[in-house]
């Protein structure tokens, strides 16, 4: 417990307090007549300390919880998000503001940002034109549509307790990586944020699990997965 808050330094607890204050005025609001600009202060508050505990490793957040995010969040930001923090390892924030534009879910280190386009707010003409120009800072933009958020599928953990192996198993897991926004997640976090060792040891799916002889090839599941999802064509 003592090295606990020997590591704590004053900066840090600035920064905690700060963030506090600015949560608490904001969750007292009973009208938010510029929520988007309370999202850029927070962010400019923070954003020293996101890419520090990221530069420390990728995988890590600076805070996970700057605002009770689900308030702030769509239907289906809100099933993403979710699996955001289910799948772990990941590290998206939500409502990320970046030049005059806010990404639904990005990593300001890596440049990579994920976009939930729900049909009624978006524009295929005006998205294309949003990703071409931030792809000429380096970022990376992936896309997933409502009916992927909202789609019925089994992980590979749910696919094994139910039994189901072979070519069933096959078509469920590509269905999973190919057609849901949760199997998007799981490609960014595969590609982006784990090592080869951690990649093999987290996503060897087995056609069936007492065999270990015919395994689903999931990096090219994953690279087709992140080229169906983008707008642009950019190096992976």
């Amino acid at each position: 417990m003592k090295k606990l808050f020997e590591d704590i330094t004053e900066t840090d607890l600035e920064n905690f307090l700060i963030n506090k204050l600015l949560s608490h005025d904001f969750e007292k609001l009973s009208e938010i007549t510029d929520k988007w600009g309370f999202f850029r202060q927070l962010y400019m508050e923070n954003i020293p300390f996101i890419l520090e505990a990221s530069r420390k490793d990728k995988k890590r957040w600076s805070n996970i919880y700057l605002l009770d995010w689900r308030k702030h969040l769509s239907p289906i930001e809100q099933i993403a998000w979710d699996s955001i923090r289910v799948t772990s390892e990941i590290v998206l924030y939500p409502q990320f503001p970046l030049f005059n534009f806010f990404i639904d879910f990005a990593n300001p280190l890596l440049r990579i940002g994920l976009e939930l386009d729900g049909k009624n707010y978006h524009s295929t003409e005006k998205d294309i034109k949003k990703d071409l120009h931030l792809k000429r800072f380096g970022w990376k933009i992936f896309r997933a549509n409502g009916s992927e958020a909202n789609v019925k599928y089994l992980n590979n953990s749910e696919l094994d307790k139910r039994e189901i192996i072979g070519n069933e198993k096959k078509d469920a897991i590509e269905h999973w990586i190919m057609n849901t926004c949760d199997g998007l997640i799981q490609s960014i976090k595969y590609w982006y944020f784990l090592n080869p060792e951690e990649q093999e040891k987290r996503y060897s799916f087995y056609l069936n699990p007492n065999e270990t002889e015919e395994i689903i090839d999931f990096h090219w599941l994953a690279k087709a997965s992140l080229e169906k999802h983008r707008l642009i064509e950019f190096k992976l």
